[in-house]
C-alpha cells in the first residue's frame, strides 16, 4: 500500500479479576498525554480492546474474537500496524494465549507483557 494508507495499531489488555469488556481497561493504563501524542500522528488509528479476564481463563471465545477483530481490520483498505498485548493475573495467561493464536494465524506481534 502507498504511504497514505492508514496503519491500524492495537493495544489489547486482559484485566485480571476484571468483569466486563471494553476499551476503558486500556484507557486506564495509558496516560492521557500518550494518547494525545499518538492522535497527532498522521495515517495511524488506535484500536483499544479491553477484556475483563475474571472467569474467562481457558475460554476460546474471547481469544477468537480478538483475532477476528484484528483480521477484519487488516482485510480492509487499512494495514496492520503494531500489536501490543498485556495482561495481569488471569489476564496474563490470556495475553500469552492470544499471542500464541496470533502467531499461529501469521499475525506479527510487537509486544506481550504480563
Amino acid at each position: 500500500m502507498g504511504s497514505s494508507a492508514t496503519n491500524i495499531d492495537f493495544v489489547i489488555r486482559f484485566q485480571g479479576g476484571g468483569h466486563g469488556d471494553g476499551p476503558s481497561w486500556v484507557e486506564r493504563s495509558l496516560k492521557a498525554s500518550m494518547l494525545g501524542d499518538y492522535s497527532a500522528k498522521p495515517n495511524r488509528k488506535l484500536v483499544q480492546i479491553g477484556i475483563g479476564a475474571s472467569g474467562k481463563l481457558g475460554q476460546k471465545p474471547p481469544i477468537e474474537a480478538v483475532v477476528s477483530t484484528i483480521r477484519s481490520s487488516v482485510a480492509t483498505n487499512e494495514q496492520q500496524g503494531v500489536i501490543c498485548i498485556f495482561g495481569n493475573s488471569e489476564g496474563g495467561r490470556m495475553a500469552v494465549d492470544l499471542g500464541a493464536a496470533l502467531t499461529t494465524a501469521g499475525i506479527p506481534i510487537e509486544f506481550i507483557g504480563t
